[in-house]
């Protein structure tokens, strides 16, 4: 394989990062699951009932004090958690809202509509009872369920009453089972996998040069808008552009973050524009913060804000290094059995967002090493993306299976980072020529989406037609079957 691909001649290296070894899960990896996770949550939950919130914040119904839980329900360790979503709301198909309204009346479910969704998002919400659970509630033989919980098998229950009623009124047999309504837990997203952090902490390196370099034509991603959902940037507030001695990153904007971004994700957005230009300089690139400074967004804050830069930028591709798990049936629909609570909503909603505006999303496909379905990646429409180690081999941390459409190098990439001191998991840390050396999918991501900007600014192709021309690249470079991208397979013939 050609070393633009990542490949090499030399020997294979040692393991990539102690944390990560071949007995998957390890108590090393685990441990660092936890920590992130549990961050995560406390950190949103404190961000979202603080009076600076961000105005598109989850709002505090009748002064409420929003909470978030684990699930699978009653897990007593973080590391075991799948997902980390809103207690008190509910996510559901506007064409089911009226009829999951009734359900959910029927069993005297107190519910009222969150006033944010606009017509034209495919997403509404609903507001439960408060979560007044204490902690102790939460886990044991006394567990107490949330309110998500309570109306979830509320809807389960009146499923049963319509599939028994189906089944009786059919003649010679059992009839056919009734739809299950489209309603989903509010999940958090997190920057960059189901690791809930990105597969290394950055490592300062003293080499000013990218890796991969910028591509030798600068004209590449002329004309081509990206959007990269991630972080926030340290821009200065006139114009929202990035303060960079970097000159890959010239002209890239942002908007500014509320509060101070934690450690383990300060500078994951600059890191990730940094990559995507090195694919594509020209392209016009906008660092959107929908990541709150904890690393995490609820997706019903997500999917609302998207809506709105969507159309302020109208971008012709998106990043996104960010994700979930999203539980049993997370990818394709499961068996009708009751089951609520798994369908994608969110996903749905942010399908017809892009189709509406032949916006093509870009995702990291996850870094726990498995083929677990990780959301939005998994959903079968956007790009997924997994990681090559700098050997051309997947990367060990990298999620993979029938989802990922392509794989790009994702391990020991070097781009700009904050300058300055900082203290990452309890280490004192200083990048003094704000330059690291980083890993995961969320670095491989913005490569493929940078090579996409790339393809579009000389082919005249739209964003998916040139994702399917960059595909059969891909096809041809495959290794062991998986398909391939990297540098130069973008540029002009």
């Amino acid at each position: 394989m050609s070393s633009s691909h990542g490949g090499s001649g030399a020997p294979p290296p040692e393991p990539e990062r102690p944390w990560f070894d071949d007995d998957l899960p390890n108590d090393r990896q685990r441990a660092r699951y936890r920590r992130q996770i549990e961050q995560i949550r406390d950190g949103l939950v404190e961000a979202l009932n603080s009076p600076d919130r961000p105005g598109w914040g989850a709002p505090r119904s009748d002064d409420r004090r929003i909470a978030l839980d684990t699930y699978p329900p009653g897990v007593e360790d973080s590391a075991d958690a799948l997902f980390v979503y809103r207690t008190d709301t509910l996510l559901v198909a506007p064409a089911d809202l009226d009829d999951v309204r009734a359900d959910l009346g029927r069993h005297e479910v107190a519910n009222e509509e969150d006033g944010r969704a606009t017509d034209d998002l495919g997403l509404r919400v609903l507001l439960l009872e408060p979560d007044t659970r204490s902690v102790s509630d939460r886990v044991g033989p006394e567990r107490v369920p949330s309110p998500v919980e309570r109306a979830l098998a509320a809807l389960d229950a009146e499923w049963e009453v319509r599939r028994s009623g189906s089944a009786e009124g059919a003649e010679g047999g059992e009839g056919s089972q009734p739809a299950l309504r489209s309603v989903s837990y509010d999940r958090v997203l997190h920057v960059a996998t189901a690791s809930a952090c990105p597969a290394t902490d950055p490592e300062p390196v003293r080499d000013l040069r990218p890796l991969p370099p910028v591509a030798a034509d600068p004209m590449l991603g002329n004309g081509v808008k990206v959007v990269v959902v991630d972080t926030a940037l340290p821009v200065q507030s006139n114009h929202r552009e990035l303060v960079t001695d970097k000159s890959w990153l010239k002209g890239v904007t942002g908007d500014p973050e509320v509060g101070m971004t934690r450690a383990e994700y300060r500078g994951h957005g600059m890191f990730v524009a940094g990559v995507l230009r090195t694919m594509a300089p020209k392209a016009t690139v906008h660092v959107e913060p929908l990541v709150f400074s904890c690393g995490g967004v609820l997706e019903s804050d997500f999917a609302f804000r998207l809506n709105e830069v969507l159309k302020e930028h109208d971008p012709d591709i998106v990043n996104l290094s960010a994700g979930t798990f999203a539980g049993p049936g997370g990818t394709v629909p499961g068996p009708q059995v009751a089951s609520h609570g798994h369908v994608l909503v969110t996903y749905d909603s942010l399908k017809v967002m892009m189709d509406g505006l032949d916006c093509l999303l870009v995702c990291a496909a996850g870094n726990n090493g498995d083929t677990e379905p990780f959301v939005p990646a998994s959903t079968n429409w956007p790009v997924a993306v997994g990681a090559l180690d700098a050997y051309g081999r997947r990367a060990r941390y990298s999620n993979h299976g029938s989802y990922v459409d392509v794989y790009a190098r994702g391990s020991d990439l070097v781009n700009a980072y904050p300058q300055g001191p900082t203290v990452i998991a309890g280490h004192s840390l200083d990048f003094p020529d704000g330059m690291a050396r980083w890993s995961g999918t969320s670095f491989a991501a913005p490569m493929v989406a940078g090579l996409v900007a790339a393809r579009m600014s000389w082919s005249g192709e739209n964003a998916e037609d040139a994702w399917a021309s960059l595909k059969g690249i891909a096809i041809v470079n495959n290794v062991g079957g998986r398909p391939i991208l990297g540098p130069g397979d973008a540029d002009r013939p």
